[in-house]
């Protein structure tokens, strides 16, 4: 039989070796840090947002709803596709299993926003507030690969989702410069960060 204090040594040899078994993981972590996302695409996203609002503006100056949603659905899919290039053309000098780490915390997101945007169609006013939130939601997720300052962009993110979808559901008709600024302040953001 084992005498009660050496279980407690034993005790304390499993919580010491999940201690630094926790600081390992943590020096991975930082050692994963990804730099896929580089600043002058993702400037550019934020550009895109800002010229999509002054456009939208002059093209549906009173835009339904579901116009205003597909609208921005569509610069989405414009800046995703800015994003998947820059990465394309930068891939050999990324290591894989970063951008696989980065990409895949920011995945599930864009997953979910589509998923919403299905359920949430009759209720088209509410989908850029919400998009942008789970938008918001997806960068946090992607935070401890990123620099710290993307803390504050998607937190950025979330609130002015929230206040957008608060907004549309008290009756205010839908503003081109709500997405557009939120954009593409938050992506100028994220690209000095």
């Amino acid at each position: 039989m084992q005498s009660f204090p050496m279980a407690l040594d034993r005790h304390a040899d499993v919580d010491d070796a999940l201690a630094r078994l926790s600081d390992i993981h943590a020096q991975v972590a930082r050692g994963a840090f990804f730099r896929g996302y580089r600043a002058v695409p993702v400037a550019a996203m934020g550009v895109v947002a800002l010229v999509a609002a002054g456009v939208e503006t002059i093209v549906l100056p009173r835009p339904e709803p579901v116009d205003h949603a597909l609208y921005w659905l569509g610069v989405a899919v414009l800046c995703a596709g800015i994003g998947a290039v820059d990465m394309w053309c930068t891939r050999r000098s990324l290591p894989v299993r970063t951008v696989s780490i980065a990409v895949a915390q920011l995945v599930p997101s864009l997953l979910v926003g589509l998923v919403l945007g299905g359920l949430l169609f009759d209720r088209a006013e509410l989908l850029p507030g919400v998009w942008t939130m789970v938008f918001g939601l997806g960068v946090l997720a992607s935070r401890p690969y990123l620099p710290s300052a993307v803390l504050g962009v998607a937190l950025f993110y979330v609130v002015s989702g929230a206040a957008m979808a608060i907004a549309a559901r008290s009756g205010s008709l839908a503003s081109p410069w709500a997405m557009g600024v939120t954009y593409g302040v938050g992506q100028l953001a994220a690209a000095a960060a």
